[in-house]
């Protein structure tokens, strides 16, 4: 069950949180854990205070942000079977793809090579300091290839991970190295810019040679005997979209998130299928965004009233032409109209 409470203001959204977790607490053991998932560390620290303001006192409050929350949920209910990995796990399988040199002989990795091996080229400006410009150029092209290394890998584990949560169809592509069962825009962009072809190639077989079977990680499995998987897996395997969903997970209450990706989307909709799920969000509009008309729908609307209108007209009812004088059915006032 998932429950949306919304706001334009923070503080009201604070008193629907205290009102819950009162409730909460009174029909669970005192030491019962609550569990919040907050944006930012700054959230949490207003969060607590106020809700220790306003509940006498703030105890058994477990805080997390989004990754670390869903992380938690698979150590909870598939231990010593799946584990997520995250950031730091990523940047080291990607720093020991960049390490290995018959791995990034590779044909498609030759951008990525290419980019490693410049450093002494775009370095050579650094000889001014009296030591003859061959030694100087040696040592720029080992450690500023070792240091490129480390600052793409780090720079490429937050990319991939971008990716798995807003464009789970292309990493889906990438795992299966087809584009073939997936029709979705995502899942190529180079289909839909042949631009991108380029950097399309390189990431999509540094990728693999991290992830894919066979990739670094299935090679080097975590230590408890585990598999690790990317957050993308639980909502695209059923086996852990079955496990999720009946995992039994007490109340958990989301906090002055104001977006999350497509992927934290679907699975709070899996969690919200047998577990209690609050969201707390900010809210400008007193409606709910999704009853608002789309600009298809518009028009879709406006065809049939037009014709309904041009037949009573016809039927001599009375009924002028002009029945928008104030153009609120014009396409350029959506203000009025989503006003009503």
């Amino acid at each position: 069950m998932i429950e949306l409470f919304y706001s334009n203001r923070t503080e009201q959204l604070l008193n629907a949180l205290a009102d819950q977790i009162r409730a909460q607490k009174a029909e669970t053991h005192p030491l019962e854990p609550v569990e919040l998932v907050v944006p930012n560390r700054n959230m949490e620290t207003w969060v607590r205070l106020e809700l220790a303001q306003k509940l006498g006192v703030a105890a058994n409050l477990r805080f997390k942000k989004l990754e670390q929350f869903i992380g938690d949920i698979v150590g909870k209910t598939c231990p010593g079977n799946f584990k997520v990995a995250g950031l730091d796990i990523t940047e080291a399988a990607i720093l020991a793809t960049l390490l290995d040199e018959e791995a990034i002989s590779s044909p498609d990795l030759q951008a990525v090579r290419g980019y490693l091996e410049s450093s002494a080229e775009d370095e050579k400006y650094l000889t001014g300091n009296g030591r003859p410009p061959a030694a100087a150029d040696n040592l720029l092209a080992s450690d500023g290839a070792d240091i490129r290394k480390v600052q793409l890998a780090v720079r490429m584990a937050y990319l991939f991970q971008e990716y798995s949560f807003s464009r789970s169809e292309m990493i889906s592509a990438w795992r299966k190295n087809s584009t073939e069962h997936i029709k979705h825009p995502f899942a190529d962009p180079a289909a839909c810019d042949p631009a991108l072809a380029p950097t399309a190639t390189w990431q999509r077989a540094l990728w693999r040679s991290v992830f894919a079977a066979g990739g670094v990680l299935e090679k080097n499995p975590p230590p408890e005997g585990e598999r690790w998987i990317t957050l993308d897996q639980l909502t695209s395997e059923k086996e852990l979209i079955d496990i999720i969903k009946t995992a039994g997970l007490p109340p958990v209450h989301i906090f002055g998130v104001s977006y999350v990706a497509r992927l934290f989307q679907d699975l709070f909709a899996l969690l919200g299928e047998s577990n209690p799920l609050y969201v707390y969000t900010l809210n400008p509009c007193a409606e709910f965004w999704e009853d608002l008309e789309t600009e298809r729908a518009y028009y879709k609307r406006l065809d049939k009233e037009m014709n309904r209108r041009e037949k009573r007209v016809w039927a001599g009812t009375g009924e002028t032409e002009n029945e928008d004088p104030f153009g609120l059915f014009l396409a350029d006032n959506p203000a009025l109209r989503y006003w009503g």
